[in-house]
């Protein structure tokens, strides 16, 4: 039922990413339309990083040299941001992906920052008060196009930097550090984060191989027990898993047995969430009965 359900939800289509360009940002870099599967945030830095090449390519001449040199400093600026990743969030549900200009955490989306950048603090204050979901394209702010214009852009290249943000609950561990991602080059699209879902979570679960908590805590060992094991997992990776194990013949159990459990569970899931370069964010948890089921027996 479980792959069936994943199966499924890869072929799910999901809406664009940016209100002018759709999704072409992904497909030009992986060939393929993205899906429901496919992370957020580095759904979000891909188009991010697309359009800042795209932007950079296009005809400036025409712009006085303030304008020219403004309009490069914050394609740097909006560089950095992507790499970044501290995207807005939808803390409830808004009907699918819609813009955010700024959330409740203080993260800007890239508009938002690149104003910010500008030094133009309470320009984004009162966008925020009139447009906290808006398109830019419904904007309509003389005081948004002036500030385009001052910096060398467009109202609609700024509707074309703008993205929008899926509004499914998420939880994050941290990731492979930005500077990591400089030193790469050309291969951030392999390694820019990604949020950690729930469906994430099921995924590494399955993945955990019995075998290997076997081969180090059961060796030699006979006997039945009852398992439930709980993790949560902290912003800075640390995983806290507590291991409950009772004997089916109502004897004590084995706090050895438990704690070596607990290790490696922890160790395997940490492998292999740095592995796959999850986000930072909230702290997660999860039980884990599925995956003790039939560990203990015999």
């Amino acid at each position: 039922m479980i792959g069936l359900l994943l199966a499924l939800s890869l072929a799910t289509p999901v809406a664009p990413v940016n209100a002018v360009a759709g999704d072409r940002s992904w497909i030009e870099a992986h060939g393929s339309a993205p899906d429901a599967s496919t992370p957020e945030r580095e759904r979000i830095a891909t188009h991010l990083l697309w359009i800042e090449r795209r932007l950079r390519a296009r005809d400036s001449s025409g712009l006085l040299p303030s304008q020219r040199d403004a309009r490069a400093r914050l394609l740097d600026a909006l560089h950095a941001y992507a790499l970044a990743g501290a995207f807005p969030r939808h803390e409830a549900a808004v009907g699918g992906r819609r813009p955010r200009f700024v959330d409740e955490e203080g993260r800007h989306c890239a508009v938002a920052a690149l104003i910010r950048e500008s030094g133009g603090s309470a320009l984004v204050e009162a966008i925020r008060a009139a447009h906290e979901l808006d398109y830019v394209r419904d904007m309509r702010e003389p005081m948004l196009a002036a500030w385009a214009s001052d910096h060398g852009f467009t109202t609609r290249e700024l509707a074309e930097i703008q993205p929008t943000y899926d509004d499914r609950p998420s939880v994050d561990v941290p990731h492979l550090p930005v500077d990591d991602v400089l030193r790469r080059g050309e291969a951030w699209r392999r390694i820019v984060p990604a949020p950690f879902t729930q469906a994430h979570l099921d995924r590494i679960v399955s993945e955990i191989d019995r075998r290997a908590i076997a081969r180090s805590c059961l060796a030699g060992r006979r006997g039945q027990w009852s398992a439930h094991a709980d993790l949560r997992i902290e912003t800075d990776l640390t995983a806290h898993v507590a291991v409950t194990l009772t004997r089916a013949d109502g004897s004590e159990p084995e706090p050895r047995l438990a704690r070596c459990v607990e290790r490696a569970i922890g160790w395997l899931f940490r492998r292999t969430v740095m592995r796959r370069r999850y986000e930072p964010g909230s702290s997660a948890h999860a039980s884990y009965d599925a995956l003790l089921e039939g560990l203990f027996h015999g």
